[in-house]
């Protein structure tokens, strides 16, 4: 029998969503089982086999998403990222409760519950991020870029907190140091090697920002 022109096109479009669908599940699968390695054992010891048992697929599989190097990238796009399904930060829930508080003290308690919320997961993929970045050039030119980005995530919390600021505090000076405070880099050394909790590492740097950055 003779399929038509139009049911072949009839069943390619019904396919293709399903495809789609498929293929960005593996995507997301082989993503996490990448970051979960990377975390777990640091970029330079993961292997693509080991990525690949993780997510429970081929290691052609794995290499058919990219690059360990863009699997490390994405990972750590997707932690940027928290649930904000279009990938832009500012969509997400957490840093929207912050930007819309009514007041300053409101925003930084909004912010002291990101950063215990989010930290212990993003920071293992963030360590193993900069730890890459040391001895590999094209990941520590995709570092810059991140901490560029990581800059342009935390301007809803500096504009949270604008109108509260100290006199003769710059907008872009508080900028820098709620960028600088909130460098996942310090609190690694505090929580790993000071044996600080999430919880006092939180509450410490919403403390610091009220200080340095905010009128009595």
């Amino acid at each position: 029998m003779t399929v038509s022109k139009a049911t072949r096109k009839t069943r390619r479009s019904y396919a293709s969503p399903t495809r789609q669908r498929q293929a960005a599940q593996t995507r997301k699968a082989v993503i996490q089982a990448a970051a979960h390695r990377f975390a777990e054992r640091g970029y330079t010891a993961t292997t693509m086999k080991e990525i690949a048992e993780q997510a429970g697929v081929s290691v052609e599989t794995v290499y058919g998403q990219g690059s360990k190097a863009s699997l490390l990238i994405a990972a750590v796009d997707q932690i940027r990222a928290g649930d904000a399904d279009s990938g832009d930060t500012s969509d997400r829930t957490d840093m929207r409760s912050v930007a819309q508080a009514l007041d300053s003290e409101q925003a930084l308690q909004h912010l002291q519950t990101l950063i215990t919320t989010s930290l212990p997961a993003a920071l293992p993929i963030l360590t193993a991020f900069r730890k890459a970045a040391d001895s590999d050039p094209d990941i520590a030119v995709a570092y810059e870029a991140y901490e560029a980005k990581r800059w342009a995530d935390l301007q809803p919390i500096t504009h949270a907190l604008a109108p509260h600021l100290r006199a003769g505090l710059s907008v872009r000076q508080a900028a820098d140091v709620i960028w600088s405070l909130l460098d996942p880099t310090a609190a690694e050394g505090l929580l790993a090697r000071r044996a600080w909790t999430i919880e006092q590492w939180a509450t410490w740097v919403t403390d610091a920002l009220n200080r340095l950055l905010l009128t009595d």
